[in-house]
């Protein structure tokens, strides 16, 4: 049942929503399958770069749930290519010490939220 200037009913698919869940499937599919070949050719370039037999790196990043679950995911893949990630998780303060001072291999950082501190936001 529709309301008066109500185009469609609540909880109905809009117009191309279909078409557009049937294209993102296909580019999913399209890049699961590229993906082996990608982590192929990234093995090898890291190969020519003196490191066949693999290469270790120390990725530092804050404490806290929004930083981990992608560095575990960044582990995984690099894995894949011959880079060895050890995660190494300081408190806030630890870690802007490090970074200020360029103690670090690699490092990420959410700039968005500088301080963990809920009472700021």
């Amino acid at each position: 049942m529709l309301l008066e200037n109500q185009t469609s009913s609540p909880g109905a698919v809009p117009p191309g929503a279909a078409l557009l869940v049937t294209r993102l499937a296909q580019m999913l599919e399209t890049a699961r399958a590229n993906a082996d070949t990608h982590y192929d050719v990234t093995k090898r370039l890291v190969a020519e770069a003196g490191y066949a037999k693999g290469v270790d790196v120390e990725l530092v990043l804050r404490r806290g749930p929004l930083y981990e679950p992608g560095a575990l995911s960044r582990q995984d893949d690099l894995k894949k290519v011959g880079i060895n990630l050890k995660i190494t998780l300081p408190d806030t303060a630890a870690f802007r010490d490090r970074t200020e001072k360029g103690d670090f291999q690699a490092y990420t950082v959410l700039s968005g939220v500088a301080v963990d501190d809920p009472d700021l936001y």
